[in-house]
């Protein structure tokens, strides 16, 4: 069994990183003739300002590299994987000095670690025959309900077994089987929890199928945390011409429910007085993009609280057109969220600008209630938030990204999932080199 902490300095892989370069340039070949080799680095810079309580602010600039390498089919029936993940903390300001990017360190004054290194992927994938893959070990995901986060300095992996078949052309089932994780703010590998310090969560699993032929597509899962929660999820989209243009309607209906003793003893504050759950939302969307231009609208309707988090310390994945994009779920009791958003190709409109895009949206959720206890407390939230990305055409593998987003509510009494005013800034220089 992998040892549980397993780390590598940051000094340490960025020497493996510049060896593995040389040697790949001047002697090694690689297992097979299609080895894939990748050096990824990442500066990110996070910032974080509460309006309310401004001693929580807090900003963090950091420096991460990966080292992600896959064999090509060996004996033609499997491959190998391995990743190793380090991040430096160049500075951290504010009390909570280092926001979902580094791990806390109790004998640090500044209680952050100032690096630290980890192998976040290790797996062997199996190819028995066409269209099926079976992928076992420390690895990255991405499901409805269950998936790598990537929005930090390195992305979050999980230990375990996943699965997938091409039945026909138009027809993918899967499956997915993990029992520890290891976070994109951690340098361990830890077991699931409903809290912090609570009893474990021994497995989460899933399956689900997706379906596209032409203009029509649509995807179902059903996911399992053991003794703690289960979901369910039915989408689908239809794409045509109008105009000019294209026009994608989307619609979609998830469930989440209490699945054992552990439930009720979460740690989780956005579930805090819950005792059960039969949560659902449902949400209706319309994206039309013509030449440099994208325009959309997207309506949601939460019943009973649908929760995010599948486990403590993961905000889950949320398949919500209506979510915000940092922060709060907008999924609590009663809510009815209305999201518009207006997209730019700066490279459509000018070549000047190639890999030149933007996105601003804006979202509003109305008569949310406290979830244990209507009387307790009610609440609207809102969002508006801008994404700007540029891949320069001038260096291969190169872009950047900055993402604004500021979050407000107004809340009477006590509502779990309703945050206080913040503003976000966050920055992301990404470099990836291929061989």
């Amino acid at each position: 069994m992998m040892n549980r902490k397993i780390k590598l300095s940051a000094i340490s892989l960025a020497l493996v990183s510049q060896f593995t370069l040389l040697g790949n340039a001047y002697a090694l070949d690689g297992i097979t003739d299609n080895d894939y080799l990748e050096i990824k680095t990442r500066t990110i810079f996070f910032d974080r300002e509460y309006d309310e309580t401004p001693d929580k602010d807090s900003n963090t600039l950091a420096q991460a590299l990966e080292l992600n390498y896959q064999s090509g089919k060996i004996s033609d029936w499997f491959k190998i994987g391995l990743s190793a993940y380090g991040v430096a903390n160049i500075n951290s300001t504010g009390t909570d000095n280092a926001p979902g990017i580094m791990p806390d360190d109790p004998n640090d004054e500044n209680n952050v670690e100032s690096a630290f290194g980890k192998i976040g992927q290790a797996y062997v994938e199996v190819l028995p025959t066409e269209g099926l893959s079976l992928k076992l070990g420390y690895q990255k995901t991405k499901q409805m309900f269950f998936s790598t986060s990537t929005s930090r300095a390195i992305p979050s992996s999980f230990r375990g077994l996943t699965g997938s078949y091409q039945a026909l052309d138009s027809v993918k089932v899967y499956g997915y089987a993990f029992d520890q994780w290891s976070g994109r703010n951690s340098d361990e590998w830890t077991d699931f929890a409903a809290d912090t310090d609570g009893p474990q969560i021994d497995l989460i699993w899933g399956v689900g199928a997706q379906f596209k032929q032409g203009k029509f597509s649509a995807d179902v899962e059903y996911m399992v945390s053991d003794d703690y929660l289960k979901k369910f999820g039915l989408r689908g989209s239809y794409v045509d011409t109008i105009g000019q243009g294209k026009l994608k309607l989307s619609g979609g209906y998830f469930t989440s429910s209490d699945n054992g003793a552990l439930f009720a003893e979460s740690g989780d504050k956005n579930i805090d007085g819950i005792e059960s759950n039969d949560g659902s939302v449902w949400f209706l969307d319309a994206d039309y993009k013509v030449h440099a231009f994208s325009l959309g609208v997207a309506f949601s309707q939460t019943g009973e609280i649908w929760i995010e988090d599948n486990y403590k310390g993961d905000h889950g994945s949320n398949p919500l057109p209506t979510r915000a994009p940092i922060g709060p779920d907008f999924t609590n009791a009663n809510e009815s969220v209305w999201l518009a958003r207006v997209g730019v190709d700066f490279g459509k409109l000018n070549s000047s600008f190639d890999g030149l895009t933007t996105k601003i949206t804006y979202a509003k959720g109305t008569d949310i209630e406290n979830a244990a206890d209507a009387s307790k407390g009610e609440a609207e939230e809102k969002f508006f938030a801008i994404d700007t990305r540029y891949k320069l055409p001038m260096v291969k593998g190169l872009s950047l990204r900055y993402l604004y987003a500021d979050y407000q509510s107004t809340e009477i009494g006590s509502v779990q999932g309703v945050k206080g005013d913040n503003v976000d800034h966050r920055v992301y220089i990404d470099y990836s080199f291929k061989f």
